[in-house]
Parts: C-alpha cells; structure tokens; sequence
C-alpha cells in the first residue's frame, strides 16, 4: 500500500471538485487527474487528510484547494525542499490546484 501526494487538477474530463465537493462523485476511483510527479510526502500527507478543508473524492483520496503561495508553505513544512525549488517555477500564480493526498494498492 503506497501513500502518495501530488499535485492536481481542479476540473478535468474525469474528475470536478465542486461534485466531489458536494459529495455527489463517484467515489470509486474519483481523484484529480496528477500534474506533477508524486512528491516526498513525509508529514504532507497526514496534513492533507486533517485539513480542514480537505474534501475526501474516494475511500483513499483526499484533497486540499489551494493556490500557489498555500502548496508552496505546506510543501516546505511537511514536505521536501527538493520539491520546493521545482515548485516555484512549475506552479502559476493565482491558479488554483488541489493539493492530494491518495492511498494506493
């Protein structure tokens, strides 16, 4: 069993936070389609999950909207430096993305 965290999309073919959000998805297999390499979760995804504004899309998949500044501070605080300085030039500015928290078989 992994535990994975990475960054997603909001809305996509496959997968809308506003549904999750209302709890009218899936939650069989519903999680935001992956942008980003999974990232060195240490302490992030234990965070996810607690968030409070965390909004559980499928039995191991939570997520967190955010934007960049809000990744960027729990990625240095829970996660790893490495994926901070990538990060920075990967991430826009006042976009917003879901920060995810997913558990694997």
């Amino acid at each position: 069993m992994g535990m994975h965290v990475y960054i997603g999309k909001v809305q996509s073919e496959t997968f809308d936070y506003e549904i999750a959000k209302a709890g009218e998805g899936d939650y069989h297999g519903y999680y935001p389609d992956q942008i980003t390499p999974y990232l060195e979760c240490n302490g992030l995804y234990g965070v996810i999950m607690k968030h409070e504004d965390a909004v559980q899309t499928d039995w191991g998949c939570w997520v967190v909207k955010m934007q960049k500044e809000d990744i960027l501070d729990h990625v240095i605080q829970w996660g790893s430096v490495v994926d901070h300085k990538w990060l920075v030039e990967f991430l826009e500015y006042e976009t917003d993305y879901l920060l995810v928290a997913l558990e694997t078989a």
